[in-house]
């Protein structure tokens, strides 16, 4: 569902008719700064890891002398590093293990607001067999924030989106509504997390826990 289609229905919710303010409007921004709180809200659920938020990505090619290299855009937790070619999951380690010791392992540098870089244990050789080959990272990564009226959000139903914007459009002028919108959206919520546990043919999946560096998924 693309955004100016979510602000059209908060319109229809909030005020009971459908020519929704502009985003250049202060209305209009007001609005579309709670669809990204509800994005937000979405993305940093501490109950569900959502399936549209995990993606595979190429680091590299690996280069003579070169030790660092760039973590795909939007990245935030890995399950696992592997050379191209491999099925080993390259050892991932922390950068308070380190200790001058050089060995076929990597670990994770910087954070969200600077980037992410992936830090080779070793300095790669003109005669390694590495070289030119790419890392292959699993990865969980940052959502999608909306900026135009055209943009699509991720999550499986943006009835959540609509009902979580409403809610807080209401909740300085009527309790009674903010509470109905409010408990639509943790429903809607929990239902997203329950389909999210779905294999493709509608069996549970059995995936358990979080993300995590060196786990599986």
């Amino acid at each position: 569902m693309k955004v100016n289609e979510i602000l059209k229905s908060v319109h229809v919710a909030y005020e009971q008719a459908a020519d929704a303010p502009a985003l250049n409007d202060e209305d209009g921004q007001i609005r579309l700064n709670l669809l990204q709180k509800a994005v937000r809200r979405w993305s940093t659920d501490n109950v569900t890891k959502w399936n549209e938020l995990f993606s595979v990505g190429d680091i590299g090619p690996i280069q003579p002398g070169q030790r660092e290299y760039d973590l795909p855009e939007g990245y935030s937790l890995s399950s696992g590093f592997y050379l191209q070619g491999s099925s080993e999951p390259l050892y991932v380690k922390s950068p308070s293990q380190l200790t001058g010791e050089d060995g076929k392992f990597v670990t994770i540098l910087g954070n969200p607001q600077i980037g992410h870089k992936l830090r080779l244990g070793w300095i790669p050789k003109s005669s390694d067999q590495e070289i030119d080959k790419t890392i292959i990272v699993k990865y969980y990564r940052e959502p999608f924030i909306p900026t135009k009226l055209d943009d699509v959000l991720e999550m499986s139903d943006p009835n959540f989106a609509i009902a979580y914007v409403t809610a807080e459009l209401f909740v300085n002028d009527d309790a009674n509504l903010y509470t109905k919108y409010n408990s639509d959206a943790m429903i809607l919520l929990a239902n997203m997390r329950q389909r999210n546990e779905l294999a493709p043919d509608g069996q549970f999946s059995g995936l358990e826990g979080d993300i995590g560096i060196g786990g599986d998924w």
